[in-house]
This record gives structure tokens, sequence and C-alpha cells, in this order.
């Protein structure tokens, strides 16, 4: 059985060239919570187009795990001091990148969760951007029912 919960998700993003674009989304999510973490589901709206892409969050211990599927493909890992190369799958091509996680700080207060994570992206060895991610996590009061 899962709760429903509100997932908030704020992303700042860095080029290279210094060029800052900030983003906010915020959705219904089904929330499972476990021993060390959590697990969250949702589908995650593209660009104003109408395409949806299924999203799934995982926090276990000190490692978060974000999966992608549909328009958008990617599977990224963020544990502090460590690299991960991911695919990110777009309609119009694939990017490998380096995801290097300088620092993950997790919070919980109640039954909500506050995540901020630093990393940065490479690009074929190159830098490519610095990310500051913020995630907040309110389960509802209300069971959902499946």
């Amino acid at each position: 059985m899962a709760d429903t919960a509100q997932l908030t998700l704020t992303g700042r993003q860095r080029t290279a060239e210094g060029e800052e674009t900030v983003t906010q989304t915020s959705l219904q999510a089904e929330y499972y919570e476990r021993e060390n973490g959590f697990y969250l589901l949702y589908q995650e709206p593209l660009d104003g187009n109408g395409s949806m892409t299924a999203g799934s969050m995982k926090l276990k211990g000190s490692v978060l795990e974000i999966t992608k599927r549909g328009a958008v493909r990617t599977r990224m890992v963020f544990e502090a001091g460590c690299e991960y190369l991911t695919d990110y799958a777009t309609p119009y091509g694939c990017l490998r990148m380096g995801l290097r996680t300088e620092r993950m700080d997790c919070q919980r207060q109640g039954s909500t969760w506050q995540l901020r994570t630093e990393y940065s992206l490479t690009s074929q060895g190159e830098p490519f951007s610095f990310c500051v991610m913020e995630i907040e996590i309110c389960p509802s009061l209300l069971r959902k029912q499946f």
C-alpha cells in the first residue's frame, strides 16, 4: 500500500559559460517508506508538449537514485564524493555524461524529507554544468488504495 506525497523538485544549473537556469516542478507521487529511506513513483511532464515521463526516486542510506523512462530515459546515481557515468537519452539523441556528486544533504523533519544535492556534469570529459537539486517530499495523511 502506498501513500501519496507532494514532490517538489527545484533545479539550478550553471553552464561552464556562466549561464544559469532555474526550474521548479511540483507533482503528486506514490510514496513508499522503507527502513533506511523511501521510494517514489511519479509522472513528470516534458517541456509543455503533453509528453510524460515515468520517474522513480529511491533513497537508501546515503545514495539517491533517480530513473526516468519515456521520451527521456536516464538513470542518475548521487553519492557524495563519487562519479557515475550515465546516458541521457532524448528524442533528439543520446548524450553520455559523467555525474559527480560533490555534496548531498538529507534531512527529515517528522514525515517530510528535504534533500539537497550539489553535482557537476561532464560530457566527453569536458565540464558541462554545475547543478544544485533540491527535493522536498511531503507525504499526505491519507493512504492511496491500489
